[in-house]
C-alpha cells in the first residue's frame, strides 16, 4: 500500500451530480492504481497562500479509473471548504494529502456483498461496490439520505449493482428502516 503524499491533482471534471452533491475527478494516476476502497484524501480547499480555512476537508474516494488515471470524489458542498472546493475549474490544482485510511476487507471467498450505509460514507461504498464486481461478487447497496438529493445517482455504480434507497425519513426512522432491510 502506497504511503500518504501530499500532492497537487489536476481536477480534469467537476459536476452536479444532484442538485446537493458535487462529482470531481482528478487526474491521479498512481493513486488511480493504487487506492482502495475504505481509504480517503484529506484536500485543502481554499486559495493558494490562504489559510482559511485552515483545515483540510476529508473526502472518500468513490472512483478509481486505472485506465485512464484519475480518480473521482463524491461530496456536498455544505461548508465553506467544500463550497470553495466546488468552484474549481478543469485545469485547477488541488493540493490532497492521501491515500489515508485503512481499505475495507472483504474475504476473498465472499460471493454475495450487502452494503449499506448513509452520509459522507456512501462514496467509499461506491468504489467498494465497483472493486466487489470486478471480483465478481453480487452486490446490493442499500444508501439512505435525507432526501432525493443527497442520494449517490445510480449511474455512478456498475449496472449489476443492485442499488436500493430510501429518502425523506429523519435519521434514527432511516436507521431502523434500513437495519429492518437487512433483516
Amino acid at each position: 500500500m502506497p504511503m500518504a503524499q501530499q500532492r497537487q491533482l489536476a481536477l480534469v471534471d467537476q459536476r452536479a451530480a444532484t442538485p446537493r452533491l458535487c462529482w470531481l475527478t482528478l487526474a491521479a494516476p498512481e493513486l488511480a492504481h493504487n487506492v482502495r476502497a475504505g481509504q480517503y484524501l484529506l484536500v485543502r480547499c481554499a486559495d493558494v497562500g490562504s489559510y482559511d480555512p485552515l483545515l483540510r476537508r476529508a473526502l472518500f474516494v468513490a472512483a478509481a479509473e486505472p485506465a485512464l488515471g484519475q480518480i473521482g470524489l463524491l461530496y456536498e458542498p455544505n461548508e465553506r471548504g467544500l463550497a470553495w472546493l466546488a468552484r474549481g475549474r478543469p485545469g485547477d490544482l488541488i493540493d490532497i494529502v492521501g491515500p489515508l485510511g485503512h481499505p475495507f476487507a472483504v474475504h476473498e471467498r465472499t460471493r454475495n456483498l450487502l452494503l449499506i450505509g448513509e452520509g459522507p460514507g456512501l462514496p467509499a461504498l461506491l468504489l467498494l461496490a465497483r472493486e466487489s464486481v470486478a471480483r465478481g461478487r453480487a452486490v446490493t447497496l442499500l444508501v439512505g439520505a435525507a432526501d432525493d438529493s443527497a442520494l449517490p445517482p445510480p449511474y455512478l455504480l456498475p449496472g449489476v449493482v443492485e442499488y436500493q434507497s430510501v429518502a425523506g425519513l429523519q435519521i434514527a426512522e432511516r436507521r431502523s428502516q434500513i437495519t429492518d432491510w437487512a433483516g
